[in-house]
Parts: C-alpha cells; sequence; structure tokens
C-alpha cells in the first residue's frame, strides 16, 4: 500500500471514531481516487467503493464510481446494480444517459461472456 493510501486510511479511521461524517466521506472519496490507480488490480478500490456506496448511499456518483470498478473487475452483475441504483438517483439527462449507455455495455460484456449453445 502506497503512503498515501495508508494515511488516507489512517485520517478515515481518526474521522470515523470523531463522528466526522464530513471528513470520513472525504477520506473515503480521496482512497477511491487513488486505489482507482494504485490498487485496482488487488482489489482495494472494489472495497472503498463498495463502502462509500454503503456509507453515501444516496449519491449518485458513489455508485457510479462502484459501477465502475465492479465493471472493471468483470463482475458485470454488481456493475448493472450499482448503475441503475445511480440512475434512480441521477437528476441529470447527461448523466442518466451516460449511465443507460453504460447499462447497454454491461447487457452486451454480460451477454458475450455467456457460453454459445
Amino acid at each position: 500500500m502506497a503512503a498515501a493510501d495508508e494515511r488516507l486510511v489512517e485520517l478515515h479511521a481518526e474521522a470515523r471514531e470523531d463522528e466526522d461524517r464530513s471528513a470520513t466521506l472525504a477520506c473515503l472519496k480521496a482512497l477511491s481516487v487513488i486505489t482507482s490507480v494504485t490498487g485496482a488490480e488487488d482489489g482495494r478500490w472494489l472495497k472503498v467503493c463498495r463502502t462509500l456506496a454503503r456509507e453515501e448511499p444516496d449519491n449518485p456518483s458513489s455508485w457510479i464510481t462502484l459501477g465502475q470498478a465492479e465493471e472493471g473487475h468483470h463482475r458485470f452483475a454488481a456493475a448493472g446494480r450499482a448503475y441503475l441504483n445511480a440512475l434512480e438517483l441521477s437528476q441529470d439527462k447527461r448523466t442518466d444517459q451516460l449511465l443507460k449507455d453504460a447499462l447497454d455495455r454491461i447487457a452486451k460484456a454480460m451477454a458475450d461472456s455467456e457460453p454459445s449453445p
């Protein structure tokens, strides 16, 4: 784990202890960005994104980020659920269209991964 990751994990724990929701979420968001680059392969990004969606369930961005992480791990059904959650919460037409495009991409990936009869 990189030094920045470690420090953000420490700050996140301190913010949770202090019940500072704003700082807790800020740390999670920063961790999701950093781990998308440094920890995507080993599952850290996915874990951080799941935590962020769980702690900020009314924010479509949390679900979009989780969908991206799930999709990156080829967990297409889970990615689709995350994108659907984001679509339900979204209030932006452009974002809605991007989410619909993502759902189409997920459906195609799922169809392509099924064995041929």
